[in-house]
């Protein structure tokens, strides 16, 4: 072992021999600077966690796909413009269906405008809670990542034929049928009787029990009961195997720009959204909440790194004949600045530690309580460590400093 490597080994005994030697005031310097991590690593862990939540619960599908609507939800076009625009139309749908080649599934969907009143889902006198109602054609459960927990969905037949049948989401099933079974019963949406034919299994959505308040029925009875001139209309297409987003995206606006008659030059009266856009639309989001949060959090800290100052000013009073000795001994003003700056980074190091033992804990359970997806990492661990170290670090400048400019004569005739 080389000269340095010596030093920096009996600093750091050193560093531990004063630990145990101040115990009471080194447990709460690390108890704060333990603090401030688990804060840091739980925020960390939980915005990881809601990024992956967000993608299941608005990013939905397991494979690529395109968002079909009349108008682009992230731009700022003209509202008024994009209002005005043509709706899709079933007729467009199935024929658009039935020319592209590089999409599997193309699903239907109609659902009433943001600002429309939503009808009321009645089982008797019994009434669920505020419910969102919207008509789809085949395929929505692949789309949407949803699965069934009892009964079928819709048949082409029962599509065509505009029959009166409900799937029901989790939430006015659990609360209209919480005894029962629901399938064959018949439920009133407004003023239609609807046959229920299924129910969803529940999705532990971000937005808690308001994401599971949902019933779906075919698209064509919807227009019927409930359609108005204003409802979001839709098309969402999963991609085959093999094909591009940039691929299907350049069919799907070659088809739809035909089928819309428009003329070479004009601009598309459509918007075609990839989910890798929506994807990466949430991970800038995310990713500024992150930023925040951990500035936030990093002041706790902060708080610990004055902790050290403090605790290594009232050390270096204490130590001022111990200086003094080392000094008339022959150590140099580095070899005092390096130990107190040991001492300082041993000790918010050991906090971090702590800190990351803590913030696991606290991470796991946050995120069951909110059923986020877990997340850890070791660069997690890694970092909050060396931010602990690098706080002791720099706050412990200022008392090293002052230790290693004392006169050892000085020093020494210190009471």
């Amino acid at each position: 072992m080389n000269e340095w490597g010596r030093l920096m080994a009996e600093n750091i005994a050193e560093a531990m021999q004063t630990v145990r030697g101040q115990r009471a005031r080194s447990i709460l310097l690390m108890l704060g600077v333990a603090i401030g991590t688990a804060t840091l690593l739980a925020m960390i862990s939980l915005l990881f966690g809601l990024k992956g939540k967000l993608r299941e619960d608005i990013v939905a599908a397991n494979r690529p796909y395109l968002n079909i609507m009349k108008y682009d939800m992230l731009s700022q076009q003209d509202a008024e413009e994009a209002k005005n625009r043509k709706n899709f139309t079933p007729e467009l749908y199935e024929e658009f269906r039935d020319r592209v080649h590089t999409m599997d599934t193309v699903v239907f969907t109609r659902e009433l405008a943001p600002e429309a009143v939503p009808p009321m889902l009645f089982r008797g006198k019994e009434r669920a809670e505020f419910i969102w109602v919207w008509g789809s054609s085949l395929g929505m459960t692949e789309i949407f990542n949803i699965h069934l927990a009892e009964g079928r969905m819709f048949t082409e037949d029962e599509i065509q034929r505009r029959r009166r049948v409900v799937v029901l989401g989790y939430g006015p099933w659990q609360e209209l049928f919480p005894h029962s079974d629901p399938i064959g019963e018949d439920v009133r949406i407004g003023n239609e009787r609807y046959r229920v034919i299924g129910a969803f299994a529940e999705r532990r959505h971000i937005s808690g029990r308001l994401g599971e308040n949902y019933a779906c029925i075919p698209y064509t009875a919807f227009g019927r009961d409930f359609g108005t001139d204003d409802d979001q209309i839709s098309m969402q297409a999963t991609l085959k195997p093999g094909v591009t987003l940039e691929e299907a995206t350049e069919e799907a606006t070659a088809v739809l720009r035909i089928l819309r008659g428009l003329r070479p030059g004009q601009e598309n009266d459509f918007s075609i959204l990839a989910s890798q856009t929506l994807q990466k639309l949430l991970d800038s989001l995310t990713m500024g909440v992150m930023l925040v949060l951990v500035v936030l959090s990093s002041i706790g800290l902060l708080v610990g790194g004055i902790g050290v100052m403090n605790m290594l000013l009232i050390s270096v009073s204490e130590r001022t004949r111990e200086v003094g000795v080392r000094m008339a001994l022959g150590a140099r003003r580095r070899d005092v600045l390096l130990q107190f700056l040991t001492e300082a980074t041993v000790l918010t190091g050991l906090g971090g530690l702590a800190g990351a033992v803590l913030g696991y804990a606290l991470a796991r359970a946050l995120t069951g309580e909110l059923r986020f997806p877990f997340y850890w990492a070791g660069w997690m661990v890694a970092l909050a460590v060396g931010f602990s170290m690098m706080v002791g670090l720099i706050f412990g400048i200022y008392p090293a400093r002052r230790a290693a400019r004392m006169q050892p004569i000085d020093a020494l005739r210190y009471e």
